[in-house]
C-alpha cells in the first residue's frame, strides 16, 4: 500500500496543471483501493461551499458545477466535524443529500476524510462502494495519508492563485459602462441540461406532482422578479423582459408534453424536462431563434434546480463582485441585487442581446465575448474596462493603482462634464454643433433634465419595442409607445427609425436561418417584404404625432432607390388613411435614410429627390466598407473609422450631401460619441452628432474647447495621408495641445 501511495503522490506532484493532477489522484486512488468511486471536493470559503472538482465514478459532467454548502450533506458533515466519516449505508444517514445529476444513488458505502492544512480545511477526499460495507483501517489510513500529502500542494496552489500577476489585458468583442475593479463570482446553474442523467421512474403520479410543484414555484418567482424589474426600471421597455419565460410556462403544450413523457414513457420529472427542453431548443436553433433558445435553456435549468431543491446560491457578499457566466441572461441580471454587481463578464453574447441592453440601461460595466476558461476565474481579481473593451485578470499592484486612480479621475472628470452639460455645444470660435440623443429605451431620468442637454433626438430605435414582445405589437400598442416618447420630447425634433432587425438583432417570433445574416434579410428589406408591418408602423407613428408634430422618420439599411420609392409609397398610403380617419390634415413628417451600406453612397443624387435628410450609421458603414466584423476578435482590430478609406468615405458623404445636394447630414453611430471621432467629423464640416446619453456631457465639454478652423486645417493634411495611425495621431496631438488628452484618457 505504501508503494501505491507513493506512486499516487509522485504522479500528483509531477503534474503542473492542478485540475489534471487531481484527476490523476482520484483515478489512481480508485484503482489502488479497488473501490467503485473516488472524488475530491474543494472548499470555497468565500461562498461557504464545497465544489466537486474531480471524480472517477460519478458523472464527470458535474465537475466544477456541483456544490454543497458547508455542513450540507455527508461531505459538509465531514468538513463541519473535521473528522473521518465511515458509513456502510450512506443513504440511511440523516445528513445524506440526494443530488440526482451526479449519479451516486448506486453507491452504498461512504468514506470521507478532510483535507486540512494546519487548521484550515481545504477540501474533502472521499471513496464510495456499491457494496454495503464498512471501510477497514488500512483504507482509512491510506486516505488520511493521501490527504496530508495533498494539503500542502493545495494550499500552495491557492496562494499562487491569490498572487498571480498578469499585466496584459484580454480583449473582448463588446464593452460598455465604464470601469470596475472587484473579485469575480462565477455563476453556474446548479443543474445544466447536459448534467441530467436520463432515468425512468415507476411512481408516475409523484413525478408529475413534483414537476407541477416546481413549475408553480418558478412562476411565483418570475412574478416577483417582474415586479422587481418594474420598480428598478420605471418607464423602461425592459419591464417585460420575463414575458417570454411566462409565455413558455403558461403554454399548455409545454407542460402537456412533459406530463406525457412522464405518464406515457415513464421518465422521471427531471428527465422529461430535459428531453422536451432539448427538443424545443433544437427547433429554435434550426429557425435561428437565438433569444428564445436561450430563454428555454435558462428556464428549464431553473426548473431542474427546483426539482433538485437546489437553486440560486445565496448572493451574500460584503463587497460588490464582478459577475461571470458562460452566457449572461437578462433574467440573471434582474434577479441579483444591483448594489452587489460591480460588473458583468459574459463569455458569449453580443452588443444587441437583451442582456447587453439591460446591463447598459442599468449602467453596469460589461464585457461580452471574452475568451477565458470560466472554471478558473472564480474569486480572481479583475479590472473590467468597458470603455476600452479590455479585461485584466489578477493584475499587478501597479496596474490596480493606476486604474483606481483612473476611476477617481473619471469621477472628477464626470463632475467637470456635468457642470457644463446644459451649456450649448458652441466651439471656441463660435460654431454651434447640434448634439442629439440616440435612444431606444426609456429611462428613469427626468425628461426635462435630458431636454436641457440635447438639441433633438437623432435616433430612436423602434426595434427595441419589437424585441421586447413575443409577437408583433399591435398598431395601438405601437401608437401608445411612440406617443409617450414624442410627448417626453415634445419641445424638440425626434427621428424615429423604422424597425431595424436582422443580423445580430433577431426577433424570436420571426425566425429565419441564414448563413450570413449581416448580408441577408435585415433592415428595410424585411419591412418591404412584409409591407403590412411597415404600413402599421407608419400609421402608428402618424397617429402618435398628431398632437406633438415633432416626428421625422428614417429608413434603415437602404441600398437601392427602389427601396426608398416603395417605402415612400407605403408612407403616403398610411398618411392618406390617417387623414381620412380623422377627417383632418395631420402633420406630414420628413423622411430620411440611414447611410450604412456603401451602395447608398453612390446613389445620393438619386435618393435626394425623394428624401429630406440623411443620417450615417458609422458602425455598419465601417464594417461593410472595410469588410470587418467588429465582433470577431481575430479581425476586430481592423475596425477603425480613422482608416484612410473610411475618412474618404465620410468626406465624400459630407461633400455631396451638404455641399452639393443641400441635404442635412447627421452622424448617429458610435463614432459621434467618441471624442476623437467627433473632432474628426467636425474637421470635415459635420455639424449634427447624435450619441448615447452617457456620452453627451463629455462630447459637449470637448466641443466647447476646440476650434473648427484649426480642425479644418488639420483635416486638409489628414485627407492626404494613407496611414491609419498617422491620421489618428494628428487628432490625438490636437487634443493634447488643447489640454484635453488627460481628461479623456487619450494617450
Amino acid at each position: 500500500m505504501l508503494t501505491k501511495l507513493r506512486l499516487i503522490v509522485e504522479s500528483f506532484l509531477g503534474e503542473k496543471d492542478l485540475n489534471k493532477a487531481l484527476k490523476l489522484v482520484v483515478a489512481k486512488t480508485r484503482e489502488a483501493l479497488g473501490v467503485d468511486c473516488c472524488s475530491i471536493y474543494i472548499a470555497d470559503h468565500t461562498r461557504g461551499r464545497y465544489r466537486l472538482v474531480a471524480t472517477d465514478g460519478l458523472n464527470n459532467d458535474c465537475e466544477g458545477k456541483v456544490t454543497l454548502r458547508f455542513g450540507e450533506g455527508l461531505v459538509g458533515l465531514v468538513g463541519k466535524k473535521n473528522t473521518i466519516l465511515n458509513l456502510a449505508n450512506a443513504q440511511e444517514h440523516p445528513n445524506f443529500k440526494y443530488i440526482p445529476e451526479i449519479g451516486e444513488e448506486e453507491f452504498k458505502s461512504f468514506l470521507g476524510v478532510p483535507i486540512n492544512y494546519n487548521d484550515l480545511n481545504l477540501g474533502i477526499l472521499i471513496i464510495q462502494q456499491k457494496e454495503s460495507r464498512q471501510f477497514d483501517e488500512i483504507e482509512e489510513s491510506f486516505l488520511v495519508s493521501l490527504s496530508a500529502h495533498l494539503s500542502s500542494s493545495l494550499y500552495i496552489a491557492g496562494q499562487k492563485d491569490e498572487t498571480a500577476n498578469n499585466s496584459e489585458p484580454v480583449k473582448c468583442t463588446f464593452g460598455s459602462g465604464g470601469i470596475a475593479i472587484a473579485r469575480g463570482w462565477v455563476w453556474q446553474p446548479h443543474m445544466e441540461l447536459e448534467q441530467v442523467l436520463l432515468k425512468k421512474n415507476n411512481d408516475r403520479e409523484t413525478q408529475v406532482e413534483l414537476f407541477h410543484q416546481a413549475l408553480f414555484q418558478l412562476q411565483l418567482d418570475l412574478d416577483s422578479l417582474t415586479l422587481k424589474v418594474n420598480d428598478n426600471l420605471k418607464n423602461s421597455d425592459m419591464s417585460n423582459v420575463f414575458d417570454t419565460y411566462q409565455d413558455i410556462i403558461e403554454d399548455s403544450d409545454f407542460s402537456n408534453k412533459i406530463d406525457a413523457k412522464i405518464y406515457d414513457e415513464g421518465w422521471s420529472a427531471s428527465s422529461a424536462v430535459k428531453l422536451i427542453a432539448e427538443e424545443m431548443i433544437a427547433d429554435c436553433n434550426s429557425q435561428n431563434k437565438k433569444e428564445l433558445s436561450l430563454a428555454i435553456r435558462d428556464l428549464s435549468q431553473r426548473l431542474l434546480s427546483r426539482l433538485a431543491h437546489s437553486y440560486l446560491e445565496e448572493f451574500a457578499f460584503s463587497e460588490p463582485v464582478i459577475l461571470l457566466a458562460e452566457e449572461i441572461t437578462a433574467a440573471l441580471i434582474a434577479e441579483l441585487p444591483r448594489e452587489r454587481i460591480a460588473g458583468i463578464i459574459s463569455l458569449k453574447g453580443s452588443a444587441n442581446s437583451i442582456a447587453a441592453i439591460l446591463a447598459k440601461n442599468m449602467n453596469i460595466p460589461t464585457l461580452m465575448g471574452v475568451d477565458l476558461p470560466l472554471s478558473k476565474l472564480d474569486r480572481h481579481l479583475f479590472i473590467l474596462d468597458g470603455n476600452r473593451e479590455e479585461l485584466f485578470v489578477d493584475p499587478p499592484v501597479g496596474i490596480i493603482t493606476e486604474y483606481r486612480g483612473n476611476i477617481l479621475k473619471d469621477e472628477e472628470n464626470t463632475r467637470l462634464f456635468i457642470a457644463e452639460q446644459n451649456e450649448p455645444a458652441v466651439t471656441s470660435d463660435g460654431v454651434k454643433i447640434s448634439v442629439e440623443l440616440n435612444a431606444g429605451l426609456n429611462f428613469d431620468k427626468e425628461s426635462e433634465a435630458v431636454l436641457s442637454m440635447i438639441d433633438g433626438v437623432g435616433l430612436y430605435r423602434t426595434e427595441v419595442e419589437f424585441m421586447m414582445h413575443n409577437t408583433f405589437p399591435t398598431e395601438l400598442e405601437e401608437c401608445i409607445h411612440y406617443e409617450e416618447f414624442l410627448k417626453s420630447f415634445a419641445s424638440t425634433r425626434v427621428r424615429m427609425r423604422t424597425m431595424d432587425v436582422g443580423g445580430d438583432k433577431p426577433l424570436p417570433y420571426m425566425p429565419f436561418n441564414e448563413a450570413n445574416p449581416f448580408l441577408g434579410w435585415r433592415g428595410i428589406r424585411i419591412s418591404l417584404d412584409k409591407p403590412d408591418l411597415l404600413r402599421t408602423q407608419f400609421r402608428a407613428m402618424l397617429k402618435a404625432n398628431r398632437k406633438y408634430e415633432n416626428l421625422e422618420i428614417m429608413l434603415p439599411m437602404v441600398s437601392s432607390l427602389e427601396e426608398v420609392i416603395k417605402s415612400k409609397e407605403i408612407l403616403e398610403q398610411a398618411y392618406k388613411e390617417i387623414c381620412e380617419e380623422y377627417s383632418s390634415v395631420v402633420a406630414h413628417p420628413k423622411l430620411g435614410a440611414m447611410i450604412e451600406v456603401p451602395a447608398a453612397m453612390f446613389l445620393l443624387e438619386d435618393l435626394a429627390e425623394y428624401l429630406d435628410f440623411f443620417s450615417i450609421g458609422s458602425n455598419d458603414l465601417t464594417q461593410y466598407t472595410l469588410a470587418v466584423d467588429r465582433n470577431n476578435p481575430r479581425v476586430s482590430k481592423l475596425y477603425d473609422c480613422f482608416n484612410p478609406a473610411m475618412v474618404r468615405v465620410l468626406w465624400r458623404l459630407y461633400r455631396i450631401c451638404v455641399q452639393e445636394l443641400n441635404r442635412p447630414l447627421a452622424m448617429c453611430g458610435e463614432m459621434a460619441g467618441d471624442p476623437l471621432g467627433a473632432i474628426l467629423l467636425i474637421s470635415m464640416g459635420y455639424r449634427e452628432l447624435s450619441m448615447n446619453y452617457t456620452e453627451i456631457a463629455r462630447i459637449k465639454y470637448v466641443l466647447r474647447r476646440v476650434d473648427t478652423k484649426e480642425l479644418s486645417d488639420i483635416f486638409k493634411k489628414a485627407i492626404k495621408l494613407s496611414d491609419t495611425a498617422a491620421i489618428k495621431q494628428m487628432y490625438v496631438d490636437y487634443l493634447k495641445e488643447k489640454g484635453l488628452s488627460d481628461i479623456l484618457n487619450i494617450k
